[in-house]
């Protein structure tokens, strides 16, 4: 079953991945239910041909009895998800009392799932292989290496030498500022005091 060919619709910007059942616009995903994905797939299937509204809500709830209403909330969101303009007939028009059309150009893809692997591995090797020759051709000589991490080296060093001599210098002045004031107390001469005593 993984040998069977992928097959996908193009129109306008969109991609239709029937195999996984994903729409893309521009490699970007379009968020879509189960059945409005379905509801796409069915008109894109019969694009050109106006599809019953009673024979689309056949294909797409059989066995189920549903009223007309669901259909047309899913032509509405499928409109939205597909940036369709309201009264535009870009991708489906309305036929009344009748049903709908797809009205885009359609190109049918089938792609050989297997071979595509096979090249994007392939592909994909050379890219890593090409990405291993710059790295090696750009990375630095050991020589310049070594230099680098000396010039390192040598600044934190000189760094390191200038911080531990602006402490020393703040502790020297912080000691001398306290034995001057020390000094200046014990230089202190006391008031002369004269006693008067009695004979």
């Amino acid at each position: 079953m993984d040998d069977e060919p992928s097959l996908f619709y193009e129109f306008g910007s969109f991609r239709l991945n029937v195999q996984e059942r994903l729409l893309e616009k521009d490699d970007e995903l379009v968020s879509l239910t189960p059945k409005v994905f379905e509801t796409l797939l069915v008109l894109v299937e019969h694009s050109g041909h106006v599809l019953a509204k009673d024979d689309l809500i056949t294909r797409l709830w059989p066995d189920t009895f549903v009223e007309e209403s669901s259909l047309t909330q899913n032509i509405s969101l499928l409109r939205r998800a597909l940036d369709e303009a309201p009264g535009a007939r870009q991708y489906i028009e309305t036929i009344p009392k009748r049903g709908y059309r797809f009205v885009a150009d359609v190109r049918r893809l089938s792609i050989d799932t297997h071979q595509t692997t096979t090249q994007q591995s392939i592909s994909t090797q050379l890219m890593i292989a090409a990405q291993i020759e710059e790295e090696v051709s750009d990375a630095p000589a050991p020589v310049a290496i070594a230099q680098r991490s000396s010039q390192w080296l040598t600044r934190y060093r000189i760094m390191g030498a200038a911080v531990v001599a602006l402490i020393l210098a703040v502790g020297l002045a912080a000691a001398y500022l306290s034995y001057r004031s020390r000094a200046r107390r014990r230089n202190r001469v006391a008031p002369a005091s004269i006693a008067i005593l009695p004979f």
